[in-house]
């Protein structure tokens, strides 16, 4: 029983009717249905400017959508520990959790992840969160995250 949609080989009608009732089914065959009208996405022109231009049209109103990406050094002006320094948070969980979770030493923010929580909610609720808050916890936002 073939889904002509995902290109898939079935075992039974069944298996293609339940098949047929999925997300990404549902998603193909709209993709795919005739007459569809794609959405259209406008050219992206870059124009150059210089500092003064980027600052009249701030002020302006010209630029409604702003987006500023910086790098760690605005935490940790604000005394947030550098995660992946000697003695930084990522060290810190190495040393409390790597004897019982080596994958720790690979990737030690799985153990702050929503799954790790899920999986090992007392380890996680114990001893993970109050060490994260403790170590959050007198932090103040300075001028650049405000």
């Amino acid at each position: 029983f073939w889904c002509d949609v995902c290109s898939l080989d079935l075992q039974s009608e069944k298996s293609l009717a339940e098949h047929r009732k999925g997300r990404k089914h549902i998603k193909r065959e709209y993709r795919t249905m005739p007459g569809r009208i794609q959405p259209v996405c406008p050219k992206y022109d870059p124009v150059e400017i210089d500092e003064e231009g980027l600052f009249q049209g701030i002020a302006s109103g010209s630029y409604q959508n702003i987006v500023i990406v910086t790098g760690a050094g605005a935490s940790t002006a604000a005394g947030v520990m550098d995660f992946r320094s000697p003695g930084g948070l990522f060290d810190v969980l190495h040393r409390k959790f790597g004897d019982r979770f080596p994958w720790v030493y690979e990737e030690p923010e799985r153990i702050l992840s929503r799954s790790f929580a899920n999986t090992h909610s007392d380890i996680f609720y114990g001893e993970v969160h109050p060490l994260v808050r403790e170590t959050f916890y007198d932090l103040k936002p300075t001028l650049t995250h405000r």
